[in-house]
């Protein structure tokens, strides 16, 4: 949590590009992100927390199991990166000597398949 103390000329300011940003027809996202980025600068921390997700008992014990009747265990996830990869070695998925092949950000099908073929090729 943080905190920043505003004008009421900088709330004007911040309240007119926010609401542009809100209802702007095109790159209506990049425009919010512009505007959250201007509004998260120079804040004063009062603290931070953490939240740990923790895995369900015998994961690793599944997944090997899964691996020794010869089912390939694939990660498919909405979440980020980082945190696929740190959940995926946590309960013994991924291994630090693993080759691991990895398929993200593609925009469109060409982009996926080309990758695809890409990592088809190591």
């Amino acid at each position: 949590m943080a905190y920043r103390q505003l004008t009421s000329e900088e709330y004007e300011v911040i309240d007119r590009r926010l609401f542009e940003a809100r209802t702007a027809l095109q790159q209506r996202e990049e425009k919010l992100a512009n505007v959250f980025h201007f509004i998260e600068k120079d804040l004063i921390l009062l603290g931070a927390t953490a939240v740990e997700d923790r895995l369900q008992d015998k994961v690793r014990e599944t997944i090997e199991a899964l691996r020794m009747a010869g089912i390939k265990v694939w990660v498919l996830t909405g979440d980020k990166h980082e945190t696929a990869v740190s959940v995926s070695l946590s309960c013994g998925h991924f291994h630090r000597t693993m080759n691991i092949l990895e398929l993200i950000n593609q925009k469109s099908d060409s982009e996926c398949a080309e990758q695809l073929r890409q990592l088809a090729r190591r």
